[in-house]
Order: C-alpha cells, then sequence, then structure tokens
C-alpha cells in the first residue's frame, strides 16, 4: 500500500540514484513504482512541511538558453582583486560551455501545459538583473534552463550562468545571491548540469545549488545528480509539465 518514499541520505549516498534501482534483474525500477523524493535532513523535511502555503499570484517564471557571451560585453570592469580574478576564472569556464537549443524548448512546454500567466525569458532576456526585478517569490515555480557550474572545492563559487541584464551584473547567479532571494514556499526547477551535487560536508550533506534554493525559502527543489543533455532534458520535462498540468504532484510527475 505504500505510493511514496522520501529518502534522507547521508554521505557517499547522495550520490545514489536511488529511483534507478531495481529490487531484481529485469524488475522495473523503484522510480516507476514510487513517488520518490529527497531530503537534506528529517528536521530540514519536517520544517519544510510546515511552511505555511501562499498562493501565487503566476504560475510560473522561466529562464531558458541565456544569452552567455553578454556577460563579457558592455559590463564595467571589476576592480582588481581576488574576487575580481575569481569571477574572470568563472566566467572563462562559462564561455567553453556550449549553446542549449533545446533549452527554449523546456520553457514553451511550461507554458503550454500549466496556462496563462506563465512569463518566459530567453536569450538576452534570461538575465540575472531581470530574474531579481521579476519578483520570483510571485510564481509557483521557477525553472532554470541554464548551464551550471559547479566547485567542489569551493562552493560558494558554484552559479547558474545565466545573461548579466546590466553593467552591475555579470550573470553568474551565485549561492550568495540565491539565499538572498525570497522563494517562500515555492518550486525551483534546475534543469542544468549536477545543480543537485557538490561538495559533500559530513552532517550537513551536499553543498549545492539546489541547497541553496532551500535557504532561500522553497518548498521543493528538481535538480540533477550528474552532467545532463540538453536534448534528453527537453522529453523529460515535457513529460513533467504535461504531468502537472493534470494535476499531479511533483513526485508523481
Amino acid at each position: 500500500e505504500v505510493t511514496r518514499l522520501i529518502f534522507v541520505p547521508d554521505g557517499a549516498l547522495h550520490r545514489l540514484p536511488f529511483a534507478a534501482l531495481m529490487p531484481e534483474p529485469g524488475a522495473e525500477p523503484i522510480g516507476a513504482r514510487y513517488q520518490i523524493s529527497f531530503a537534506p535532513s528529517a528536521t530540514v523535511w519536517l520544517r519544510l512541511r510546515q511552511l505555511p502555503f501562499t498562493p501565487a499570484e503566476a504560475p510560473a517564471l522561466a529562464m531558458a538558453a541565456p544569452e552567455l557571451s553578454a556577460n563579457h560585453k558592455g559590463r564595467r570592469p571589476d576592480p582588481p582583486g581576488e574576487a575580481a580574478a575569481e569571477r574572470a576564472a568563472i566566467l572563462a569556464s562559462a564561455t567553453r560551455l556550449g549553446p542549449l537549443p533545446h533549452a527554449r524548448r523546456e520553457a514553451r512546454t511550461l507554458a503550454r501545459h500549466l496556462g496563462r500567466g506563465c512569463r518566459i525569458l530567453e536569450g538576452r532576456e534570461a538575465s540575472e538583473r531581470s530574474l531579481k526585478e521579476s519578483g520570483p517569490g510571485r510564481f509557483g515555480i521557477l525553472h532554470f534552463a541554464a548551464h551550471a557550474l559547479v566547485d567542489d572545492q569551493n562552493p560558494g563559487r558554484s552559479a547558474v550562468l545565466l545573461a548579466p541584464g546590466a553593467d552591475d551584473e555579470d550573470g553568474l547567479l551565485q549561492i550568495r545571491e540565491v539565499v538572498e532571494l525570497d522563494l517562500s514556499g515555492r518550486t525551483v526547477v534546475l534543469s542544468a548540469c549536477r545543480s543537485a551535487s557538490g561538495t559533500l560536508l559530513a552532517g550537513e550533506g551536499v553543498l549545492s545549488l539546489a541547497r541553496a534554493f532551500f535557504v532561500a525559502g522553497a518548498r521543493a527543489v528538481v535538480g540533477n545528480l550528474w552532467p545532463v543533455r540538453d536534448d534528453e532534458a527537453a522529453p523529460l520535462f515535457e513529460a513533467f509539465y504535461r504531468s502537472l498540468g493534470k494535476g499531479k504532484n511533483l513526485g508523481e510527475a
């Protein structure tokens, strides 16, 4: 009679794909049989269940295929120093990442299945400034179809890569900025490589981008343990948002 499993993994178990496990060879993976979710700890899980729910003003905000080349153009140069060198190194890594031709499909799928009121920002408009000014807490779902950089040596450098959108932004939505967003009770979808992965800290779990969105107040975060192909993410989220549009919950979808 059990239909839902909640995992609270520890240590290396954070990297185990529980949903892909099979009770025996050739059997259905447990992800096909149960609604599966994860919690950083039993305490966090209980706190999230007790968060007050406030209805969203709009169904969703999607940031798709940000124009990364804009990170280097038109922005005031940083004053010399360690922070500037750090930022330059991250941006240099970003320029080596390829385009995301299917990310726009993800965003449009979201709008098609969740109905009117969804806001889609693509390319240059999918910017750090637009995100902050849009009031992300107004939306029930915040979807990022973008690249992410995960720094296992220094988790604070990990970032979702967006277009900057202003001279005083660099397009790096880093953990310190994520935690300042007001996302009380909202759902965040991180369709980006390793967005739920990162450094393992004993007693704390994974210091991931997903964790930062929980700190910002998100009620649920959908993320990836590993690198993910752009053309494989699009059909996955097509099915995901179709299910949500039909009234299924996150675990079912």
